[in-house]
């Protein structure tokens, strides 16, 4: 259960990245984007404003996962809820970073929502998420650490089924947290860049 549960969460959580490009393009859509920049709002409160709802979607979907596979396939945390509750919320965070990071290298919705789904099955199947690390191909087994699904089922796992040291846990979160700037970084660029010039949700 502590690698089914996790890389079934961290799998179907990629594929609600698409929800993330709605959020930004409706804007483009409706015409409202402009009065959005027009207003007191800067551009980064602009994004950090969107990014709330697709945050709190993210963890709510794994905490509902975790909470049914405790109720109907009687899982059980044997390690640490701080970890497991740490690991999800940092996985969620690199979600919506990445989304909107999809978003600004992206020129309309269906660029978007034909991102996420390749990075869904890929990311998550190079990371573990779909069969153990270890039996995946030797050249697989070599970059999963490059993936952040590798690192969100290592931090899920280490607090579902315990046996994980306090540094193996903040590895797993800081690994994640860096793979998330990493794609600030490029959100910020881009957004400087284009100021989300966009035309139609499927122009």
């Amino acid at each position: 259960m502590s690698q089914v549960v996790p890389g079934f969460t961290i799998m179907f959580a990629f594929f609600l990245l698409g929800n993330i490009g709605f959020v930004f393009f409706r804007e483009h859509d409706w015409g409202t984007w402009d009065r959005l920049r027009a207003s007191a709002a800067s551009v980064p409160e602009i994004v950090l404003g969107k990014c709330l709802v697709p945050f709190v979607v993210f963890a709510g979907q794994a905490a509902l996962v975790f909470a049914g596979s405790m109720l109907f396939f009687d899982l059980r945390v044997e390690g640490s809820w701080l970890a497991l509750v740490t690991a999800t919320a940092s996985f969620a965070a690199f979600l919506v970073a990445f989304g909107v990071a999809i978003v600004g290298l992206c020129s309309n919705l269906l660029q978007v929502t034909a991102v996420s789904n390749l990075a869904a099955p890929v990311l998550s199947a190079l990371g573990g998420a779909l069969v153990p690390v270890y039996q995946l191909p030797a050249w697989a087994q070599l970059v999963a650490p490059l993936s952040p699904a590798y690192w969100a089922k290592e931090g899920m796992r280490c607090g579902m089924a315990g046996g994980c040291s306090a540094p193996e846990v903040t590895t797993a979160v800081l690994a994640l947290w860096l793979i998330t700037a990493a794609a600030l970084v490029v959100v910020a660029i881009t957004f400087r860049r284009t100021a989300l010039a966009r035309t139609s949700m499927a122009a």
